[in-house]
């Protein structure tokens, strides 16, 4: 029977769809901020969310916080493409944000107009009364996800991340509106910086040395500013008007063209102009184009028509003074098998551990492998290149880091594809369920197997084949599973996962501490792990670095705290040069393919791994495990 849901209940529903995180309740008050006509814009962000703004105010409060009710029926007319054109632009016209933000916390407005007074709207209280302020708005959102325990735990997780989306998105508003903005977090500064009347404006203020040089184009299908360089901090800005957006196929299809005449990510201001269909994502940022092919063909083309000009070979000129405050940026992983040179700066301080203890990931799910895919795709798609390590370890002579395609196992059915490997994660960690699933696909689909941890002790071994397999039988749910356990792989995780619990890292002490240029958000994050740097050898005090890490003949130094400083902005906390490192002497200590094992040693190969956090791959990606065949007991 279908009924109707309570209206309340509904409200909620639709609110936090509408609602789902900190940054999405700082987007929409900015931008109901910008809409007032405001100079200045101030946003609070600790146990609440406060902004405020000196913009027009408003003069029905009682209206306010009404589901679909909004001030800029014009844009919503013109979005939805009723109209051609909108007399003035604005950045809302759902008539949502304030109806759902009072469903899901404790929700205050102070806004005063061309009254002599300002009003105050509680709508937990559901009063409004009189008090003082000067013209403009105040909004205060205090308990967010009051009625959704799940969704505010994980709101208070992803805050960091939260707040370096909400600097990036300020840094968007500013570069198309004269607005003076202020980010405080906890009580400290994160963001302070005015805007612009046009990014024209913004480029060359901030990107003074390339005045004159850089790529220009404005016709009446957009308007793009682009530097003809990497720069360090690459910045990759897109709007739809005056509305920041985000794009993939464009920015992809940008980045290609430019990488055809300089390496690196490119930097540049996109406006396109016209229509376009932005009521798709919740926060606005998706946009359908009518003609999104013809954009991106534009773009190409006047890309390369700049890198062919004249303008473009004198910037390739630039003097060495210029030269020097340019740094090309390239993909970490490109770089990791370089060998680190570095000076010694001083006598080695005491051991200390690497990397802190992680979150036990024991849990992969693999999804069912299309049957119209030709083998030969399947066994290249396998397939992950090894990234090449300094020679820090020779135990053995002529041994080889293994290839994650290579396989002594001939005609036998590929490797699950890594791309199909999805790891569970929670506060950007992995969790432990202990179960390593997959879908066996032959002529009849087969029943989805979930192989534990524990399934590992009760393999019973029967023997090694091609002298890289270890064959074992398994019974479970009344089926006899025929397992191939990778030889190689299986040792290399236990011997990874061993040298990583003893592993230790000399500290040593800088010379001249190094000043070190964070942004506001770094600096959170930075203070937020002082004992996490640390443990990995970088010692920080006062915004200054102190120590770096140094093994054996590798100096780390301001590029790899950086690198772990990026990683740390998306939740990954292990410090990745070293984990190389330890899966490269893992690798060379481990038994190879080609080794005869006793019966003996491939029992306790199988066993180790059930004692394993991660017994499911080896540290370069290679399954250790295979089931070849079941059958009905």
């Amino acid at each position: 029977m279908i009924r109707k849901l309570p209206e309340d209940l509904g409200k909620r529903i639709k609110a936090q769809r509408s609602v789902q995180s900190t940054y999405i309740v700082v987007k929409e008050l900015i931008e109901n901020s910008i809409d007032s006509g405001c100079t200045w814009i101030r946003v609070r962000i600790d146990d609440s969310v406060t902004v405020e703004d000196n913009g027009c105010g408003i003069s029905d409060l009682n209206e306010v916080g009404i589901e679909g009710s909004t001030s800029k029926e014009s844009m919503a007319y013109y979005v939805l493409g009723c109209v051609d054109r909108v007399e003035r632009f604005s950045y809302g016209f759902r008539g949502q944000a304030l109806s759902s933000l009072a469903e899901v916390c404790d929700l205050e407005i102070i806004s005063r107009s061309e009254h002599p007074f300002a009003f105050r709207r509680d709508f937990s209280a559901n009063t409004i009364s009189k008090c003082a302020r000067e013209r403009g708005t105040t909004v205060h959102v205090r308990n967010l996800f009051k009625n959704c325990p799940l969704r505010r735990c994980a709101n208070e997780r992803s805050l960091k991340k939260n707040l370096a989306k909400i600097c990036s998105l300020i840094e968007s508003y500013r570069c198309v509106n004269k607005i003076n903005f202020t980010l405080f977090h906890r009580r400290k500064v994160l963001l302070s910086c005015g805007g612009y009347e046009t990014p024209k404006e913004y480029f060359e203020s901030n990107y003074p040395s390339f005045s004159g040089k850089y790529m220009e184009v404005s016709n009446g299908q957009l308007e793009i500013f682009m530097l003809p360089v990497s720069v360090r901090d690459p910045k990759q800005l897109m709007f739809s008007e005056k509305r920041p957006i985000s794009n993939k196929r464009i920015l992809n299809g940008i980045k290609n063209e430019f990488n055809l005449y300089a390496e690196g990510s490119p930097t540049f201001v996109l406006v396109i102009k016209g229509y376009g269909d932005v009521n798709v994502s919740t926060d606005k940022s998706e946009v359908i184009f009518g003609d999104e092919t013809g954009i991106l063909n534009l773009l190409r083309s006047e890309i390369g028509r700049f890198f062919s000009s004249e303008a473009y070979l004198h910037v390739g000129n630039i003097g060495e003074t210029n030269r020097g405050r340019i740094s090309r940026r390239c993909d970490p992983e490109e770089n990791d098998g370089e060998e680190l040179m570095g000076r010694t700066l001083s006598r080695m301080n005491e051991s200390l551990p690497v990397i802190r203890p992680a979150r036990v990931a024991t849990s992969f799910e693999v999804g069912p492998r299309k049957r119209n895919i030709p083998p030969q795709e399947s066994v290249e798609s396998s397939k992950e290149p090894i990234p090449s390590e300094p020679e820090l370890f020779v135990e053995k002579e002529n041994d080889k880091e293994e290839d994650a395609s290579s396989s002594p196992l001939e005609g036998s059915e590929p490797f699950p594809k890594m791309d199909q490997i999805e790891e569970g994660h929670e506060d950007g960690g992995s969790f432990a369920t202990g179960a390593y699933s997959f879908f066996k696909h032959d002529d009849l689909v087969q029943p989805k197997v979930s192989f534990s941890k524990e399934d590992f002790t009760r393999m019973e071994v029967i023997g090694q084949f091609n002298n890289g397999f270890i064959i074992s039988k398994l019974k479970k749910n009344d089926k006899i599973y025929l397992v191939a356990v990778d030889q190689h792989a299986a040792d290399e995780i236990r011997n990874f996962e061993s040298i990583k619990k003893t592993f230790r890292l000399k500290k040593q002490s800088v010379i001249v501490p190094v000043k070190l240029d964070l942004t506001p958000i770094e600096e959170v994050i930075v203070n937020d792990n002082l004992e996490l740097f640390e443990r990995n050898g970088f010692v920080i005090k006062n915004g200054m670095l102190e120590t770096i890490p140094v093994y054996k003949n590798q100096v780390f130094g301001v590029k790899e705290f950086q690198e772990l400083l990026e990683d740390m902005k998306n939740d990954e906390y292990e410090f990745k040069r070293i984990r190389n490192i330890i899966a490269s002497k893992a690798c060379r200590t481990s038994v190879m393919i080609g080794d005869a094992l006793s019966m003996a040693d491939m029992k306790k190969i199988v066993k180790s791994l059930s004692f394993l956090d991660r017994p499911w791959k080896c540290p370069h990606g290679r399954p250790t495990f295979m089931i070849l065949n079941e059958a009905e007991m």
